[in-house]
């Protein structure tokens, strides 16, 4: 059963209810319809799915119209569909069910609740560097090993490439003159070793020009 179809039969609803006099009801039956026709074509199934996943995201209603005054009429009318051998009482339930979860919601949030969650967006990789790019990379970490500010630029712009963990290793041992087999946990992990043998030789030209002051 699709949405569509349970909005239509909460709007012959809604018309029974108006010719009870039953107002409060008819209307908040009226909003619950019209929050769920934003998302008509879902399957009842999905709908619920979403409306059970989204519910603790959206803040109480305060003074706005809940959910928990259309739950009595809603549960009225799965009594009558039940009674009456319907199939769409199956569908109602599992709404219903849904809609409970949301009880102190506005009813005009459930439109929100129910539509799509938009895709996280893929990052492109970067192109996988040829041997003299790495070489290149390497090269010019090792000439601003003493400029801290220099160095600290071109390591955050290593990051912001998001290069594969290969080229950021490869760049790493030569960077760091180590073997070229070496291997890290993560490029966050040979990223983090660049920055600590940059900062270790700093402190140790800091020391030794120091210690040169203290001589002279």
């Amino acid at each position: 059963m699709k949405v569509a179809n349970l909005v239509e039969l909460l709007a012959a609803y809604v018309e029974l209810l108006r010719d009870t006099r039953a107002k409060s009801q008819a209307d908040a039956m009226q909003a619950l319809g019209d929050a769920l026709r934003t998302s008509a074509s879902l399957q009842v199934k999905a709908a619920a799915e979403r409306l059970m996943v989204g519910a603790e995201a959206i803040e109480e209603a305060g003074d706005a119209l809940t959910v928990a005054v259309a739950l009595s009429s809603l549960r009225t009318l799965h009594k009558v569909l039940v009674a009456a051998g319907s199939k769409s009482a199956t569908d109602l339930q599992l709404m219903t069910d849904a809609l409970a979860t949301m009880a102190t919601r506005p009813v005009t949030a459930i439109a929100a609740s129910l539509a799509p969650k938009p895709k996280p967006v893929k990052t492109a990789k970067a192109k996988a560097l040829d041997p003299a790019a790495i070489r290149a990379l390497a090269d010019e970490l090792v000439s601003a090993n003493h400029d801290d500010q220099r160095f600290k630029a071109l390591l955050a712009d290593l990051r912001a490439r998001r290069l594969s963990k290969p080229d950021v290793t490869a760049v790493a041992n030569k960077f760091l003159g180590v073997e070229p087999t070496r291997t890290y946990a993560s490029s966050a992990a040979a990223l983090q070793r660049m920055e600590d043998r940059h900062f270790h030789d700093a402190t140790s030209a800091s020391r030794e020009r120091a210690i040169n002051r203290i001589n002279h």
